[in-house]
C-alpha cells in the first residue's frame, strides 16, 4: 500500500500563493481571484481578466496552456472564492445521473460555505453524453467563465476526453461518474481524479456473490470503455472464483431494443446474466429481461447498481433483480456526515439520495478542500495536496484515500431487494439491504496501468 499522509488541514490555508502563468500574449492568468476589497481589489481583477481572455488566444481554445488555474482566490478579506464548473449528463439516457450528481455537488457547496472561510460559484453545462461536446463545454468553461477546477462527465468516454484536456490545460478535474477502468489505468491523466469505484473494484466485490448464485454466466455489456473494461473485469472476477464465462454479448450505446441479444444469451448454455449495462437502457434492458420471461432462465447480476435506475420499474420486478455492486447506496453503512447527507438530500431536493449524489458531494467536496489546503486553485498544487491523502469525511463508513493512480480508494457493498412489503418510498425511497462489504485494498488493482 503506497505511504498515506493524514490529514494535516490547517497547514496551508493561510499561505498566499501567486503563481503566474504566461499566455501567448504574456499576460498574467490568476483565477478564482474574483473578489474587489482592500488591497487586494485590483490584482483579483486583472488576474481574471486577462487569464481568462487571452486563453482563447491561438484558436483551438488552449491559448496559454493554464489560463484558469493559477491564482490562490484569496479575496480582500482572506476568505477564498472558486468558480467551480460542474460539466455533466443534464439530457439523454444518463440525464437523472447527471442531475443527482449536480445536486450533490451543490449541498458539498452548501457544507462548504458553512464550515469552511470559502465562497464558491457554481457553473453548468450538459456534456449531452458525447466527448466532443464534453470537452468543448470545459473548454468553454475555463476559457469563458474562468473556472478553477471542473467535476462531472457520467459516461467514461465522455470523462476521459474531459480529463485529458484539463491535464493538457492545467485545470484540476473529477471525473465524478466514470467507472472504466482506463480512467485511472491506461488513460489516467495528471490532473483527473476519481472519487467513486472503478470497474474492477466492483467487480472484485461481487465475483464470490455471483458464482454462490450460479456456475456458469453470460456477460452482456455495454459497447463502449465503461462497457468493455466492466466486462473485463466481471470475467476476471468470476473465473477467479471458480466460475464459468460462457460468452460475451456486446451491445451498441445507447439503445431502446435488447430482444436480439437477450435471445442470443438464452441460446447459450448459461445459469447467469450479468448486465454491464446502465443508466435509462440499464432499466430498459431489465424490463425486457423480464417481460420475455428470461427471468425463468436465467438469475441476474451486474457490477453497477444505481438505485434510481430501479425506482423507474415496478416493485415486483425491482425485487428480483439478485445481486448487485454498489459505489453507493442508501442502505449501506453511513458515517455521521452520511446520515446528515441523506437527510438533506431530501429536505433540499426533494430527492431520494443514491449513488449519483454522493459522487458529486465527494468531487466538489474534494477539489475545494484540496485547494484550501494549499491556499490555491493551481492543478499542481492541487495534485499534490491529493496524492496519497487520506480522507477524514466520508459519507460511507470505512477507510477512504487518494492512490498515486488518482483513485479514491474505498469500501466497495453488494447489495440485494427487499421484499415487496418491505421497501420504503417515504420520506424517500428505499428498496434495497446490505448485503457483503470489501474494503478498497481487497478489491483494487495493485497494478492499474496507470502510468503517471
Amino acid at each position: 500500500m503506497p505511504q498515506r499522509r493524514q490529514n494535516d488541514w490547517q497547514h496551508s490555508i493561510d499561505r498566499r500563493k501567486f503563481l503566474a502563468s504566461v499566455g501567448a500574449s504574456g499576460a498574467l492568468a490568476l483565477a478564482g481571484c474574483t473578489g474587489d476589497d482592500g488591497d487586494g481589489g485590483n490584482g483579483n481583477g486583472n488576474g481574471n481578466g486577462n487569464g481568462n481572455g487571452n486563453g482563447n488566444g491561438n484558436g483551438d481554445g488552449n491559448g496559454n496552456g493554464n489560463g484558469n488555474g493559477n491564482g490562490d482566490g484569496t479575496t480582500g478579506s482572506g476568505s477564498m472564492e472558486f468558480t467551480v464548473g460542474v460539466i455533466t449528463a443534464r439530457s439523454g439516457s444518463y440525464s437523472f445521473l447527471g442531475e443527482a450528481e449536480f445536486e450533490g455537488a451543490q449541498l458539498a457547496r452548501q457544507h462548504l460555505e458553512e464550515e469552511e472561510n470559502v465562497t464558491i460559484e457554481i457553473v453548468t453545462e450538459d456534456t449531452e453524453t458525447d466527448p466532443s461536446t464534453g470537452q468543448e463545454r470545459m473548454q468553454r468553461l475555463v476559457n469563458r467563465e474562468g473556472v478553477d477546477f471542473a467535476l462531472g462527465g457520467v459516461s467514461s468516454s465522455v470523462a476521459i476526453q474531459m480529463g485529458r484536456w484539463a491535464s493538457d490545460n492545467g485545470v484540476a478535474y473529477m471525473a465524478a461518474g466514470s467507472h472504466s477502468d482506463a480512467t485511472t489505468g491506461e488513460q489516467c491523466a495528471e490532473n483527473m481524479y476519481r472519487p467513486t469505484c472503478s470497474n474492477s473494484m466492483l467487480a472484485n466485490a461481487m465475483g464470490e456473490a455471483m458464482y454462490d448464485t450460479a456456475d456458469s454466466w453470460v456477460i452482456m455489456y455495454a459497447d463502449y470503455t465503461w462497457g468493455q473494461t466492466g466486462e473485463a473485469a466481471v470475467r476476471n472476477s468470476l473465473q477467479e472464483a471458480g466460475g464459468t464465462v460462457v460468452d460475451s454479448i456486446p451491445t451498441p450505446f445507447p439503445n431502446d431494443d435488447y430482444t436480439q441479444y437477450l435471445n442470443e444469451a438464452s441460446d447459450l448454455d448459461a445459469e447467469g446474466l450479468a448486465v454491464v449495462i446502465a443508466g435509462t437502457t440499464q432499466r430498459i434492458v431489465t424490463q425486457q429481461f423480464f417481460d420475455g420471461g428470461f427471468d425463468q432462465e436465467f438469475e441476474m447480476a451486474g457490477p453497477l447498481h444505481e438505485e434510481a435506475v430501479f425506482w423507474g420499474m415496478d416493485k415486483e420486478i425491482a425485487a428480483e433483480t439478485g445481486v448487485w455492486a454498489t459505489p453507493y447506496a442508501n442502505c449501506v453503512p453511513h458515517t455521521d456526515l452520511g446520515e446528515r447527507f441523506v437527510d438533506e438530500i431530501v429536505e433540499e431536493f426533494d430527492s431520494s439520495p443514491f449513488s449519483r449524489h454522493e459522487m458529486g458531494y465527494l468531487s466538489m467536496d474534494q477539489l475545494v478542500r484540496a485547494a484550501l489546503r494549499a491556499g490555491s486553485s493551481d492543478a499542481g498544487e492541487i495534485r499534490a495536496e491529493l496524492e496519497g491523502y487520506e480522507l477524514d469525511r466520508t459519507i460511507k463508513e470505512g477507510d477512504h484515500y487518494w492512490r498515486d493512480d488518482h483513485q479514491l480508494i474505498q469500501p466497495v457493498d453488494t447489495i440485494t431487494a427487499l421484499p415487496v412489503e418491505e421497501m420504503q418510498d417515504d420520506p424517500y425511497q428505499s428498496w434495497y439491504q446490505h448485503n457483503t462489504r470489501k474494503e478498497g485494498d481487497e478489491v483494487a488493482r495493485a497494478d492499474s496501468g496507470c502510468g503517471l
